[in-house]
């Protein structure tokens, strides 16, 4: 069978219930990097549940794409100093390369036009460059390399007019 569409998946923002599924999302999507980046920023990426839930308690809005039910992908983003600051990007191994990384990007940035902001950003580690081309095609262009100590990796910090 061919298909023809791909399917859309449906983004709202994450319940407490949802936590343990995060954390294990976290987990499997972030798998694949290790040996790519430093283990403290391999780490640093991962969340447990109880992390999940204080993100939620106030301060950070998580958003979740679903597909027929099942926790796809996730993004979080924050509002500090009138601009948008997203991370926390995974989409599970399963479901990458069919548009629900861009869809979760596009929904962050549509709250962030809602919110009034006039920047978005985001950081990429150098070492996964397919991560950083996939931002730049979503508009996003590189601001600044940064090289935080604890992480000893390189860090692209990229933004997007929003």
């Amino acid at each position: 069978m061919v298909r023809l569409f791909r399917p859309h998946p449906r983004i709202s923002l994450a319940l407490s219930a949802d936590a343990l599924a995060l954390a294990d999302l976290y987990d499997r999507a972030w798998a694949d990097c290790r040996g790519l980046i430093s283990d403290s920023l391999a780490e640093e990426n991962l969340a447990s549940a109880e992390e999940v839930l204080s993100w939620l308690g106030g301060g950070f809005e998580v958003y979740v794409a679903r597909l027929g039910g099942d926790l796809v992908g996730t993004i979080r983003c924050s509002f500090p100093a009138g601009s948008c600051l997203i991370d926390r990007l995974a989409v599970g191994a399963a479901f990458r390369n069919q548009g629900i990384g861009a869809a979760l990007v596009d929904h962050a940035l549509s709250r962030a036009r809602r919110a009034g902001v006039t920047r978005a950003w985001l950081n990429v580690p150098r070492q996964l460059e397919p991560l950083a081309g996939f931002v730049r095609s979503l508009g996003f262009r590189e601001s600044v390399t940064i090289h935080p100590p604890a992480y000893d990796t390189d860090t692209i910090l990229m933004e997007i007019a929003v």
